[in-house]
């Protein structure tokens, strides 16, 4: 039987490409629902701390960018195909528009 040891001596996988950048884009949108406050100042203050190469900051600008510009439109579509209705927590709110806006 393994032990716990043997957990922790395992190399952990590497992230995948891409992910890094999608948690920040998610993070960045539901700073900005929960708090009332704007992208750009958000999205910089996070970024900073989140140390990721130029490329993946675009990209996850990119998706947050989306994620506003067509909030409304994904919060109808997912509300429509939501069995309990949209979420009101914003970090729900964000994982899902984020998550539709990369489709």
């Amino acid at each position: 039987m393994p032990s716990l040891h043997d957990a922790e001596a395992r190399p952990r996988r590497a992230e995948p490409a891409g992910l890094a950048a999608r948690r920040l884009a998610w993070r960045a949108v539901a700073e900005v629902l929960s708090r009332r406050v704007p992208l750009d100042e958000t999205f910089e203050a996070l970024a900073i701390g989140a140390g990721l190469p130029a490329r993946d900051e675009a990209l996850a600008r990119a998706i947050a960018v989306v994620t506003f510009r067509r909030f409304g439109t994904l919060r109808a579509a997912l509300a429509e195909r939501l069995a309990k209705g949209f979420p009101k927590e914003p970090r729900a709110t964000a994982l899902l528009a984020t998550g539709a806006a990369q489709i």
